[in-house]
């Protein structure tokens, strides 16, 4: 019953009544325990900057509150074991010396303990004393008021409250802000070099003039992840700052360092356009940040450019050996992966050629990031072979292709498991399983023009050919093989990698910073996608669903991440929650329409809301 007198004394706060008045309990006596506490949830969340006392009022009406005039249930005197007495009649009574607050009375018929009356009139009382000394004006808050307001509501929540005599007052100044200039660039692009985002942070007056105080400054400075990664992209930062009165300082600098990142080494350097990181000053202590805020949120972007390839091209001459030792005849030849991998051990003639090498890098990173790592791949590997003069004849060879790597323990071939073969002819594609099939080879004398345009076909998964054998060759003219044993006849080979993506991207995670956040606070929300996703048309929903966020970061990029901010409201929810993503699209046109597909909720880790004290007395009271 006292929670509920509590609840409906904050009512009459809020109509901010100017005489002592008591509420009226014969509307909530005869309640059950669940129905008092519906109401209390009720009166509890009455507040906001679009209430008025026509909605408090409707409210109270529905809640069965109101008398039969359509007024409160309230009077300027309240019957104690049927005696009528004013509020400092009241409160004379519980002051008495020796009173025994375990007495129980009747209060307008209800009974309830002298201690409970005394905790409700005491909240009463401290709710308006909190009203008149801080929250006429935006003023800064000390780290006593800090305590006050903590207490207050750890009190409000076990329904006490203890009230002090006596209150400190430190002598501020209610009119100096806490500047903040940004004294470098927060957008870098291509960045080679290390740098730093500065923050200049003044202490200056109405005016802007610069002031020293006579007493301790204090904020908090942190970094908080968005895209960007603290460690690889920047360096973190979350301290506690100390103007003290002992310096004779008015002003401070804080840097963040910023990573280079031009280089395009690891997935996590590879995007397209933005990304973000941010820096967030909080929790001032005898002074405001400029515009009466109390928390300050900074963006920092990386800008840089970067193109994903999903085909290569490699032609050159080569000798193709050819081994004829009387039992088999295998023509075979290495590959360009063979002589540019990079752990291949041994100096390659193509290692030089800088344009041949960031081509085949640049291949082999968009495949680790389009298919989630390097095994995880499907390849498409189409090479055309062509024999020059050396070879003076037509040929036809039925033959098993084989594809193998290098083992480099062993240093022997290994068959690629797994791998799909067959012939490209036309515009259609015959597929052979190895070991089933045979694949008959064209091989073409000096002048002679290929008759069917056709060309090798195969598949592979994770791993892309070091060398091409083809086993257990029969020639159509064997008995032409007399001499040398084995022969090498020149060619040219032709080499195309494509990477297989048909596979629609989907969400692998989705995080925040941990930490307790305030109303007014903003938390970057960051997901991580399966691949690199085009941000332009990606939408966020949240909480309930009414919560609508696009990505931070510009419409142009294109990475495997994404950042969302949600700034607390005034009266948080308990947890963060994400309901569905939509308009998820991949750099090959693979569409997720929305993630999850299944209904489901993600609930954010780690995160904990709640509501800014300050914020939450001014609008209620």
């Amino acid at each position: 019953m006292k929670r509920v007198l509590s609840g409906i004394l904050i009512v009459l706060m809020i109509l901010q009544m100017n005489y002592p008045a008591f509420a009226h309990t014969s509307d909530t006596k005869n309640n059950s325990i669940e129905e008092n506490e519906t109401i209390l949830d009720k009166l509890e969340n009455m507040y906001g900057d679009d209430l008025t006392e026509e909605d408090i009022l409707n409210e109270l009406s529905n809640m069965g509150l109101l008398d039969d005039e359509g007024k409160l249930n309230v009077s300027e005197s309240i019957m104690v074991d049927g005696t009528p007495m004013t509020l400092d009649q009241v409160k004379q009574l519980l002051n008495r010396e020796g009173v025994d607050l375990s007495k129980a009375v009747t209060v307008d018929g209800t009974k309830i303990t002298l201690a409970d009356l005394k905790i409700m009139i005491e909240i009463e009382e401290e709710l308006a004393r909190l009203k008149k000394e801080y929250f006429e004006n935006a003023v800064p808050l000390t780290e006593d008021h800090n305590k006050a307001l903590e207490s207050l509501f750890k009190q409000i929540e076990r329904e006490g409250i203890a009230l002090t005599s006596e209150s400190t007052e430190i002598p501020i100044n209610n009119d100096l802000r806490l500047k903040v200039d940004i004294t470098t660039e927060t957008f870098f692009a291509n960045l080679s070099d290390e740098e730093g985002v500065t923050l200049h942070l003044i202490i200056v007056d109405k005016n802007g003039n610069w002031v020293v105080p006579d007493y301790d400054i204090s904020f908090k400075i942190k970094t908080l992840d968005g895209s960007a990664k603290s460690g690889t992209h920047y360096q973190s930062k979350d301290e506690t700052i100390t103007i003290s009165k002992d310096w004779g300082l008015s002003n401070v600098f804080q840097t963040v360092t910023v990573y280079p990142f031009s280089q395009n080494d690891s997935p996590d350097m590879r995007w397209n356009g933005e990304k973000k990181f941010y820096i967030q000053l909080y929790d001032p202590i005898n002074i405001l940040f400029e515009g009466d805020a109390r928390n300050v949120t900074i963006p920092v972007t990386l800008n840089k450019s970067y193109s994903w390839v999903d085909n290569m091209g490699f032609s050159r001459d080569v000798e193709l050996t050819i081994k004829d030792d009387g039992i088999q005849h295998d023509p075979s030849y290495s590959t360009i992966h063979y002589y540019l991998r990079p752990d291949n051990g041994f100096y390659s003639p193509y290692e030089d050629d800088g344009a041949l090498v960031g081509m085949y890098n640049n291949f082999i990173a968009s495949a680790e990031d389009i298919s989630g790592s390097f095994e995880n791949a499907e390849f498409e590997y189409l090479p055309y072979i062509k024999i020059f003069t050396n070879f003076n004849r037509n040929d036809t060879i039925t033959t098993y292709p084989l594809l193998q790597v290098s083992n480099n323990d062993t240093y022997e071939y290994e068959e690629i498991q797994n791998a799909q073969y067959g012939v490209l002819e036309g515009i259609g594609v015959n597929y052979y399983n190895y070991g089933v099939k045979t694949i008959e080879l064209l091989m073409l004398g000096a002048g002679a023009v290929d008759p069917h345009g056709r060309q090798l076909y195969f598949k592979t998964y994770g791993v892309l050919p070091d060398r091409v054998s083809f086993t257990g060759a029969v020639y159509t003219n064997s008995s032409d093989f007399t001499s040398p044993r084995y022969m090498e006849v020149a060619s040219n080979i032709s080499e195309y990698y494509y990477i297989i993506d048909k596979t629609a991207p989907s969400v692998k995670n989705i995080t925040a910073p941990a930490g307790e956040y305030q109303s007014g606070q903003v938390i970057p929300i960051t997901v991580e996608f399966s691949e690199p996703v085009k941000l332009n048309n990606i939408q966020m929903r949240l909480q309930d669903g009414s919560v609508h966020l696009s990505p931070a970061e510009s419409s142009g990029t294109i990475s495997k991440y994404a950042t969302f901010l949600y700034t607390v409201p005034k009266n948080p929810d308990n947890s963060l929650l994400v309901r569905f993503i939509t308009g998820i699209v991949d750099i090959n046109y693979n569409k997720t329409a929305v993630w999850p597909d299944d209904g489901s909720t993600k609930t954010i880790s780690g995160v904990e809301m709640g509501i800014d004290k300050l914020a939450a007395f001014k609008d209620l009271y």
